[in-house]
C-alpha cells in the first residue's frame, strides 16, 4: 500500500456547501466547508489526526520536510470556474494521484495557450474568461493547491463565536477550511523551520519548529490567520500565528470531529468534470479544448464539433467577435506559463515559492463593545492559564524576538480533561463510520523518537483522495 503524507501531494518550497456547484464533501458529512475571510482574521482550533482506538498521530511524522500527518491535507482545486454558471470541486478526477491532468486541467491549458499564442484566431470573450477583477475575480483560472484542516472555528469574516448570554465560546466544528497559497506556505514554514535558538532534542517536534504545538491533544493552542493589504511594497497576503492560548481537547471529542479525509472529501470522476465543464462554458469553449485530449470521446454529442461549425458560420475569425486587432495581453496568469508542457496523464507540478513577509504584530485586536471578550478565558474546550500576550511566532525573514525583546511565552500547561459543561459547545456529528486500523501505537504522543516516527508512517494506511 502506498503511504502518502501532505508533502507528498504539496511540492515543498462561510455555508458554501449550500451552493450550487460546490463538491467538496460527501454528501451526509457533519462538516461545513469554508473558506479564508481576506477582510478578517480567521482564528481556530486544528483537531490532530485520530485513529480507530481514539490516538493521536503525531502531527509530524518525520524530518523530512513537509511530511506532516493528516491533520492537514494538500489538493488541487478548481475555484469558482465557469461563464454560464460556477463550479467548485477538486481538479484531481476521482481516483487519480493529485498531480494527474483530468478535464479540468486539459480545458485550461489549452484555452489560456489559444489565446495567449493567437488570440485573433478565437473569441475575444475566451481571453477575458482568463483576466482578474477584483470583484468577481477570474472566470477561468489554473487549479491551485489548498491545504485544508479539520477544525473548530472561534472567529471568522467579522464574526467571534460568542454567547454574550451564556458568556461562552460556543465554536463552530466540525469545519473543512480551505487554506490558498500565501496562508499555506506560511503554516508550512512555520511547521518546516527550526527556531533560531533551539538546541534539545531533535524529536522534540513542538520545541523544535516555529509553529508550536497548535495541534495536539494536551497542549494544541488556537491559529490566527490574518489578512495583510498590498501597501505598494509588499502584495497582500495573509500571516499565520501560533496564539499561544492552549485548548486542550478530549481524545473523544477529537475522535468524533476528526475523520479520515478519504471519509469526507467528494472527488468527482471524469465525466462529471466533463458535464460541469459543458453546463458552465459555450459548447465551442469545451469542444476545442477538449477535442486533442485523451477526453474528446467523452463530451456530449451536442458539444462535439461545436467549435468547428462556429468556425464554418464565421463566429470565431471576423464574424460576431469583432475586428482584426490584437487583443491586450492576458493579465492573468503569467503568459507563457503553461508553452510546452507535455499531455500525458501525469504531469508534475511546479515547485512553489515561499514568500518573506514583513513583521506584524501577534496581538489579536480587542473586540469593541460587548460583542466577545478576549481570547484568554474560557473557549468552551477546557480551561487553560491565561498569558499577558499571545506567543509571536508568525514566520519572517528575521529571526523570531527572543524572551528578552520579544513577547513572553505562557506559563507551563498541565494537561487536564475539560468539564462537561465546557465541552457543551460540541453536539454529537453523525456517527462516523467505520475506519480502518490506522497503525498508531498505544499511547502514541509527541515524545515519540524518529524511528517510531518513521515506523508509524510505515504502518499508518493510504490517507486516498
Amino acid at each position: 500500500m502506498v503511504v502518502m503524507s501532505y508533502v507528498d501531494e504539496v511540492p515543498t518550497g462561510q455555508g458554501l456547501d449550500g451552493l450550487a456547484g460546490f463538491r467538496i464533501k460527501k454528501p451526509g458529512v457533519p462538516h461545513s466547508t469554508t473558506v479564508l475571510s481576506f477582510g478578517n482574521p480567521t482564528v481556530f482550533r486544528i483537531f490532530p489526526e485520530m485513529t480507530k482506538d481514539k490516538q493521536e498521530v503525531p502531527w509530524r511524522l518525520s524530518a523530512r520536510t513537509g511530511d506532516f500527518s493528516g491533520w492537514i491535507k494538500g489538493v488541487r482545486l478548481a475555484s469558482k470556474m465557469g461563464v454560464l454558471d460556477r463550479f467548485t470541486c477538486f481538479a484531481a478526477p476521482k481516483g487519480r494521484r493529485s498531480n494527474e491532468f483530468g478535464p479540468i486541467d486539459f480545458f485550461y491549458k489549452n484555452i489560456f495557450e489559444a489565446v495567449d499564442q493567437d488570440p485573433r484566431s478565437f473569441p475575444r470573450e475566451w481571453e477575458d474568461w482568463l483576466k482578474y477583477t477584483k470583484s468577481a475575480g477570474s472566470k477561468l483560472s489554473r487549479p491551485e493547491i489548498y491545504a485544508l484542516v479539520q477544525c473548530a472555528v472561534y472567529e471568522h469574516g467579522g464574526k467571534k463565536n460568542y454567547n454574550v448570554q451564556t458568556r461562552k465560546w460556543e465554536p463552530k466544528h466540525p469545519v473543512i477550511l480551505a487554506m490558498k497559497k500565501s496562508a499555506r506556505i506560511a503554516l508550512e514554514n512555520l511547521g518546516n523551520t527550526d527556531r533560531s535558538d533551539w538546541k534539545g532534542n531533535p524529536d522534540d517536534i513542538n520545541g523544535r519548529y516555529l509553529l508550536g504545538d497548535v495541534v495536539s491533544l494536551g497542549g494544541g493552542s488556537l491559529v490566527r490567520v490574518a489578512p495583510v493589504a498590498d501597501d505598494g511594497k509588499v502584495r497582500a497576503h495573509y500571516d499565520v500565528e501560533n496564539m499561544g492560548s492552549k485548548i486542550p481537547l478530549d481524545a473523544n471529542t477529537a475522535f468524533e470531529n476528526w475523520w479520515p479525509w478519504e471519509d469526507i472529501l467528494e472527488f468527482l470522476t471524469e465525466e462529471e468534470q466533463i458535464a460541469n465543464l459543458e453546463r458552465c462554458f459555450p459548447p465551442a469553449a469545451v469542444d476545442y479544448a477538449l477535442s486533442n485530449t485523451p477526453y474528446r470521446e467523452s463530451v456530449s454529442s451536442e458539444v462535439r464539433g461545436a467549435f468547428s461549425n462556429s468556425m464554418k458560420k464565421g463566429q470565431v475569425t471576423g464574424g460576431e467577435f469583432g475586428s482584426d486587432e490584437r487583443h491586450s495581453p492576458v493579465s492573468s496568469p503569467r503568459r507563457g506559463e503553461l508553452k510546452g508542457l507535455p499531455a500525458p496523464s501525469v504531469v508534475p507540478l511546479p515547485p512553489l515559492e515561499y514568500a518573506q513577509r514583513p513583521a506584524s504584530s501577534a496581538n489579536l485586536p480587542s473586540s469593541s463593545g460587548e460583542s466577545a471578550p478576549s481570547y484568554d478565558g474560557d473557549l468552551g474546550f477546557g480551561s487553560f492559564p491565561p498569558s499577558s500576550s499571545p506567543i509571536d511566532v508568525t514566520f519572517r525573514s528575521v529571526d523570531v524576538p527572543t524572551a528578552s525583546g520579544g513577547p513572553s511565552s505562557p506559563p507551563p500547561f498541565v494537561p487536564s480533561l475539560p468539564s462537561p459543561e465546557d465541552l457543551s459547545a460540541f453536539s454529537q456529528p453523525a456517527s462516523r463510520p467505520e475506519q480502518p486500523v490506522m497503525g498508531a501505537p498505544k499511547g502514541a504522543g509527541n515524545s515519540l523518537t524518529a524511528a517510531r516516527l518513521r515506523e508509524m508512517r510505515d504502518k499508518l494506511g493510504n490517507p486516498g483522495q
